[in-house]
């Protein structure tokens, strides 16, 4: 079932954001002490270099397997950026609860918004990335409705 969303959220991307797309690194095989649905991610893709221009929603940024935990080391040691802005808020995983949640506020924990499953995850960015595109505002307020869907709070 994982693998079939990852498959359609890839056909979208490729077909809704092409440049983004193109710039996504070559996925890899992960440290096989990772949880199943964050080995398979980075097999999808392994993120984008941080020089990438191209992000979603002119914003979010995937992070590699290799950046990511460097920044777990760095600054939660539990925490793993899947999705992020320059500001380290969006989507993170936690290696404790192996949940991804919506981070807002720079908390770097499972205190916000959680997805109840990885693939419930994907369905948001599946529903996401299919949006039209529309004014700052207007994507903020489609992926704030959107997690009110998909997470619940802590």
């Amino acid at each position: 079932m994982f693998t079939e969303k990852l498959a359609a959220l890839d056909a979208l991307l490729q077909q809704k954001h092409a440049k983004m797309y193109a710039s996504f690194n070559k996925g890899k095989d992960a440290n096989s002490s990772l949880p199943a649905s964050l080995s398979e991610w980075y097999k999808w893709q392994n993120g984008q270099n941080q020089e990438s221009e191209n992000l979603l929603f002119d914003w979010y940024r995937f992070y590699s397997s290799e950046e990511a935990r460097q920044l777990c080391i760095a600054q939660t040691e539990y925490s793993l950026p899947l999705l992020t802005d320059d500001a380290g808020l969006g989507y993170w995983f936690s290696t404790l609860s192996h949940n991804v949640f919506y981070n807002w506020e720079e908390c770097y924990d499972t205190s916000a918004q959680l997805f109840s499953s990885f693939d419930s995850f994907i369905d948001f960015l599946i529903e996401f990335a299919d949006s039209p595109q529309q004014s700052i505002g207007e994507v903020f307020e489609r992926e704030e409705n959107l997690l009110k869907k998909y997470t619940r709070y802590l």
